[in-house]
């Protein structure tokens, strides 16, 4: 799936689009065999693409025909334990920024909105599952 995303001056985050613009965010998540023709005809490096869509690829950064790639790894949303990760590609040009990704990532932009977790948020959260937070020690 391909969604477009803008900021606008009206708007205090990114706003989703019908079409690509200048500026634009264009995320793939789980992309089709359309998503990714549609991918190669914004100029996205066909070898490339295919590389950040292996399950097995290691992080790198490539430069080709005005495009940098950072190919990294991010943890799975689906992994309660946060001990699997799968490949994530962002994609730098000229006129947009494109990230596409071989897992659904589950983490969805509200219109205008921001999602963030406070530290006290991080650490009730780390407390609760047991981690030991900067705030305690380990227990015996």
């Amino acid at each position: 799936m391909i969604t477009y995303y803008q900021r606008t001056s009206e708007t205090a985050g990114l706003t989703e689009q019908d079409k690509i613009s200048s500026g634009s965010w264009v995320r793939s998540e789980r992309p089709t065999a359309s998503d990714i023709e549609t991918l190669h005809e914004f100029g996205i490096d066909a070898d490339l693409l295919t590389d950040a869509l292996d399950p097995h690829e290691v992080p790198r950064i490539e430069h080709d025909d005005g495009w940098t790639y950072f190919i990294t790894r991010v943890p799975d949303v689906g992994d309660n334990f946060n001990d699997y990760t799968t490949p994530m590609m962002f994609a730098l040009g000229k006129s947009q920024t494109v990230t596409v990704s071989r897992d659904s990532l589950g983490r969805r932009l509200a219109a205008g909105g921001r999602s963030r977790m406070t530290s006290s948020s991080a650490c009730s959260t780390l407390s609760s599952s047991g981690i030991p937070t900067p705030t305690q020690s380990p227990s015996p």
